[in-house]
């Protein structure tokens, strides 16, 4: 037999894409199911406050693992970080909110060694510096979810879907984008 990846999950209430009930849940879904069903892991998780002791983990842990890079969803100390081996591995959430969210400097606190996300790694280098490594990792849709789905002419009703489209592509529109909102429209994150 193999010995487990024991794996210590660190969050804080705030971190609301870890619960069910969320509108987006899909992080839920990877961290709560998918990473329990890999029989190599042994997934443990810790609902930590302000700060987190990471004495209570004892070095029974192979791996640290942050749901976001950002507060308020994870501690703002991993007190005696410095004082274990454990590395720290972290999902990245939006990576152009570096500086919004002194990315930087949660990297250097929190000593992450590692990020995982469902983005290309150029686009995470892109605000990441070079040596910062990074894997792309999708966190999707749980198929059983979708095993007894109604038909569609039963589903339609007077909402509107978000199909994700990201607005006006008239040449005018891009032009005043680009001028009135450079670094936040979402013309600037597709290129």
């Amino acid at each position: 037999m193999v010995d487990k990846i024991r794996i210590a999950v660190i969050y804080r209430k705030e971190m609301e894409f870890l619960s069910p009930t969320f509108r987006d849940n899909t992080l839920y879904y990877f961290f709560k199911h998918a990473l329990n069903r890999n029989q190599r892991l042994d997934v443990e998780f810790f609902l930590a406050e302000k700060k987190f002791d990471i004495k209570i983990l004892k070095n029974n842990f192979d791996v640290i693992l942050l749901p976001d890079n950002r507060f308020p969803h994870i501690p703002t100390e991993l007190l005696n970080i410095e004082e274990t081996n454990i590395p720290v591995i972290s999902r990245t959430g939006d990576p152009h909110h570096i500086k919004k969210y002194n990315k930087l400097q949660i990297h250097e606190s929190h000593k992450i060694k590692y990020y995982f996300g469902p983005l290309t790694e150029d686009y995470f280098h892109k605000f990441f510096p070079k040596e910062i490594k990074f894997k792309f990792i999708m966190a999707g849709l749980e198929s059983d979810l979708y095993n007894s789905i109604k038909p569609f002419d039963d589903r339609i009703s007077n909402k509107i879907l978000n199909t994700g489209n990201i607005g006006n592509i008239k040449i005018k529109s891009r032009i005043a984008n680009a001028i009135l909102n450079p670094k936040m429209s979402s013309w600037y994150f597709i290129n």
